[in-house]
């Protein structure tokens, strides 16, 4: 069973990686999502619905892009956080999230909501990053 004490996270690497998975979301929701890239490895790949961004360069690119568009507000709401550890440094993170945005003038709200897997690899620095991301979508209701 994978919830075997080898497979244990210790509280300390929990707080860390809930740290960072909120942190990503702050930052994408409050406008500075070009500062998120700082939180994926050089050699990440990070998925949304049908796009997938590969590389630490293309990532930046893409959240620098989501940094700069007035179109989209945003809040992401992270829950039942399922940590398993995988091998020395890394964890594999599975979080729901949902997502209330609005996009365009018409201020319309709309509710997402999802699985992010997440696999997280400890850095030579001692720091926690993201080094896959993939938002697996459940449903989205257009209006609330």
């Amino acid at each position: 069973m994978l919830t075997e004490p080898e497979h244990a996270v210790d509280g300390e690497t929990r707080r860390a990686l809930e740290a960072l998975s909120t942190e990503y979301s702050w930052l994408v929701d409050h406008g500075y999502a070009d500062r998120a890239a700082d939180l994926f490895t050089d050699d990440a790949v990070l998925s949304t619905g049908g796009n997938v961004v590969s590389g630490i360069a293309d990532i930046r690119q893409h959240l620098e892009k989501r940094a700069r568009s007035s179109e989209i507000r945003s809040r992401h709401v992270l829950s039942n956080i399922r940590l398993l550890r995988e091998g020395t440094g890394l964890v594999r993170g599975t979080t729901i999230m949902t997502i209330y945005r609005t996009v365009g003038e018409s201020g319309r709200p709309q509710l997402a909501v999802g699985d992010v897997e997440d696999l997280y690899r400890l850095g030579d620095d001692g720091c926690w990053r993201i080094a896959q991301r993939k938002l697996v979508p459940t449903f989205l209701v257009e209006e609330i």
